[in-house]
């Protein structure tokens, strides 16, 4: 009775702390952003040397109805708000834009005056040069004819046609039509064409002065021509008349924008969500950007978690009925396995007094594994207790020594592979590993005392009810088991192949399949954020991202130009030293200091999709791998998604692997199981993820939690199975085989059928994420439950024989019982 009051304390004084918990969960990535991240880095150097205010934007896409002064009103719940809604007929992208260079932008429209009234004068002068090369044109034309129309008749002047006769004796035809033409005229021009050339328009124009300009025929042509011959862009519009400069550039810059339906408040980026979702249940419109897709998650969330527990309870709590047969059990492993979820949860609250920060990740995750744990462990040693009781042997006591080695073993396991977790240079998975190592330990110390303390107090009776005999250790399934060991043991070879080609076909799914980091996947379609966000690409498809080059405008000015210029090309609004929006600058300006601090230059770069939005990650990331310093939301997303998997698969997954080769060998002081329990683990993982990738657009952050979960929780069934070998009597070890899967098979599949369902559970959720943990995840218990444990590891064991004992070899075990 003294360790119930125990048990009661613990719940009573633990229950605040965990209730708590919820309150202070995290949702946004801001919280693992370090310096080991590239777009972490660029923004702190933005802030220090160009002195630009961190903050994020919250758009607000009202319905009509809101007004100014009740959007102040509900930016008040925000810290450090600032409301931009100016007036409506000014609203355009300058008034947003071009507040923070509204100096450099003044000297710039001063320049781009100057130039181009010196464009101006210059296209005058090439204009009236033509008009005189053409006069020269028609005047040439008529000198021409009239030379050489005389000897056929087709002018009738006298003057000329007598020089031409008296010359045309001496010299010829053709000559003497060319020297009476030039004396005539006073011209050499028909010195150099003859009877049958003069008509020749082409041949007249090589010998007028500017006859070059007589084929331009429209501004555009000039434009070209100019900008041929300085070497610099010219516009055709501003060279006709520098005056529409002013004009002309700001024009360019405006954005279609509906000032009746968008207002912008800024916060500071590290806003409370909490005080996010106060600010879009107050505001009459839709609010997004990816604060308020943070804000959304975790509103979703936390309502998703609540459905997702019961889910769990009910759907466990049926299965154990199935099982178990019997209330008391049930209501001791349920009791169990809630105030191992409790301790967790609690744990994790005082965590956070030391400075923790739970990721909401690592909750959701961590409450499935706490509960489907501790029932597997508190299950097996159940089984024990009853199977003693079975035999006529009452002792508890023997029950816990006899199953905890297998729950310290495997629970030890567990514990080794998330701390691998807590070693990996992502923030973030350090953040989830903390989580999981808690969840663990919680797990494994509510199976070893929490279930023997209830257990103890209920007597061997009461264990029957509703029965009239106790829950029998042994049931159908036993009968099955044993089949399905022999058939494996006989069929080894084959059932290996269908393991390989299992796994053969499964990576190639995997590989197959691109993971995305699409925020529909962490929000519902149709939250309010994900609605605006559709909503904000028709009205603002814009999102910030600045760039960093280490480099001098000033002695670099023609690589920035050249870098701004193809940017624009794809779509992209720049402002820097060479330009401002979607015109760029050719000369160095007063723009150059502006943007230019301790050897770095500074690119404003507005892509033209939305925060977050699909077209705005896509980008980003050809951003990043074009420049070494990409800064803003978009590339802190892309940055904390390629360290985290990079640190997953090339570090956090290859050491664990190892460490569990190494600490199963040196507790089964063997070399062979390891690599095998490795083996059929991964083939396990790779079977849920790939039912996953056929069903969803794989999140980024499926694949490493199915590996990780797997490859922890993975070797528990393993472990049962081949301690229950170990004990098994016998000389010939296919029967021993046989005999350890036929009664650990049990406790493996209720604890299977239990673990997975616990998983499959996060399918009530509306979320596509949990939804794809669950199938990942629970396919993966499940196969690894019937199909891996039951088939394929029987059949390679029973393929190594003896030396699955290598090098300690295996002699018969006698049992204490």
């Amino acid at each position: 009775m003294k360790s119930l009051l125990i048990v009661v304390i613990l719940v009573i004084l633990l229950l605040p702390l965990a209730i708590s918990l919820e309150n202070t969960v995290v949702y946004s990535d801001s919280p693992f952003l370090s310096n080991s991240l590239s777009s972490f880095r660029t923004d702190l150097l933005v802030q220090k040397y160009f002195h630009r205010q961190e903050y994020s934007d919250l758009f607000i896409i009202t319905s009509g109805n809101s007004s100014y002064s009740s959007i102040c009103n509900a930016s008040k719940v925000l810290s450090g708000a600032k409301v931009i809604f100016p007036s409506q007929e000014q609203y355009n992208f300058r008034s947003y834009l071009l507040t923070q260079i509204e100096e450099a932008f003044n000297g710039t429209i001063n320049f781009c005056l100057k130039k181009y009234t010196e464009i101006h004068a210059l296209y005058v002068k090439l204009l009236n040069e033509k008009n005189y090369a053409i006069s020269n044109l028609s005047l040439d034309e008529k000198i021409l004819n009239v030379t050489f129309g005389v000897p056929t008749g087709k002018v009738s002047c006298k003057p000329l046609l007598s020089i031409y006769l008296n010359l045309s004796k001496r010299y010829g035809e053709v000559k003497g039509a060319q020297i009476a033409g030039s004396e005539f005229f006073n011209s050499t021009l028909p010195l150099h064409f003859s009877f049958s050339n003069y008509t020749n328009l082409s041949l007249i124009m090589k010998f007028i002065p500017y006859s070059y300009l007589i084929p331009l025929n429209s501004p555009a042509d000039f434009a070209s021509y100019i900008s041929s011959s300085l070497g610099t862009p010219v516009n055709s519009t501003f060279m006709q008349n520098p005056a529409l400069v002013y004009t002309l550039f700001l024009s360019r810059l405006k954005v279609n924008l509906n000032t009746n339906n968008l207002v912008i408040v800024q916060v500071p980026r590290n806003e409370s969500l909490t005080n996010v979702i106060k600010f879009m249940h107050l505001v009459n419109g839709t609010v997004t950007g990816h604060l308020a897709i943070y804000a959304d998650s975790a509103y979703y969330t936390e309502k998703q978690i609540e459905i997702i527990d019961l889910t769990t309870v009910v759907l466990v709590g049926i299965l154990l009925l199935i099982l178990v047969r019997s209330i008391l059990p049930i209501l001791v492993l349920v009791g169990t396995a809630g105030f191992g979820i409790e301790l967790t949860l609690a744990l994790l609250r005082l965590l956070e007094f030391a400075g923790y920060q739970v990721y909401y990740i690592s909750s959701i995750v961590a409450i499935p594994i706490v509960f489907g744990v501790t029932i597997d462990y508190s299950l097996l040693i159940l089984y024990r207790y009853l199977e003693g009781l079975s035999k006529g042997y009452n002792s508890l006591k023997e029950a816990y020594q006899r199953g905890s080695k297998a729950v310290l073993v495997s629970g030890v396991s567990v514990i080794l592979g998330f701390t691998i977790f807590t070693l990996s240079p992502s923030r973030l998975l350090f953040n989830i590993g903390v989580a999981l190592v808690t969840a663990a330990l919680s797990a494994l110390t509510s199976s070893l005392f929490i279930s023997r303390a209830l257990l103890s107090n209920i007597k061997v009776e009461w264990l029957k009810f509703p029965r009239k005999t106790l829950p029998s250790p042994e049931d159908a399934r036993e009968k099955y088991l044993e089949k399905a060991a022999e058939f494996s043991v006989k069929r080894k070879f084959t059932i290996l192949g269908v393991m390989i080609l299992t796994g053969v076909i499964c990576l190639s799914v995997v590989l197959l399949t691109h993971t995305n980091v699409s925020v529909t996947q962490i929000v519902p379609s149709g939250a309010e954020s994900i609605v605006g966000l559709n909503q904000l690409s028709r009205l603002y498809p814009y999102s910030t991202e600045p760039i960093l080059i280490k480099a001098n405008p000033n002695v670099s000015y023609i690589t920035i130009y050249d870098i701004s210029n193809e940017l624009i090309s794809k779509g992209m609004l720049v402002f820097g030293p060479a330009s401002i929006g979607n015109l760029t600058i050719p000369y160095p300006t007063a723009l150059t200091n502006y943007y230019y601090s301790h050897n770095y230059t500074l690119l404003c770069v507005y892509i033209p999709y939305p925060v977050f939005s699909k077209g705005a990650i896509t980008i980003t990331d050809a951003l990043i791998r074009n420049f070494s310093m990409v800064g803003g939301a978009n590339a802190q997303r892309v940055d904390i998604v390629n360290q985290t998997t990079n640190a997953y698969f090339y570090f956090t997954l290859p050491v664990t692997v190892v460490a569990v080769l190494v600490y199963v060998a040196f507790v089964l002081k063997t070399v062979v199981i390891p690599p095998r329990l490795v083996a059929t683990i991964l083939v396990s993982s790779l079977f849920g993820l790939a039912i996953a990738e056929v069903i969803f657009p794989t999140y980024w952050l499926t694949p490493p939690v199915v590996f990780a979960l797997m490859f922890s929780l993975g070797i528990d069934y393993d472990i049962f199975i081949v301690l229950r070998i170990a004990e098994e009597e016998g000389n010939e070890e296919e029967e021993r085989i046989i005999n350890g899967v036929k009664k650990a098979g049990l406790v493996i599949t209720a604890s299977g059928l239990i673990l997975g369902g616990a998983f499959l559970s996060l399918l009530t959720a509306n979320m596509i994420f949990l939804r794809e943990i669950g199938v990942a995840v629970g396919s993966s218990v499940l196969f690894d439950t019937f199909v891996v444990r039951t088939y394929f590891v029987p059949a390679i064991m029973s393929i190594l024989k003896k030396y699955n004992w290598y090098p300690r070899g295996r002699s018969p075990q006698q049992s204490t019982r």
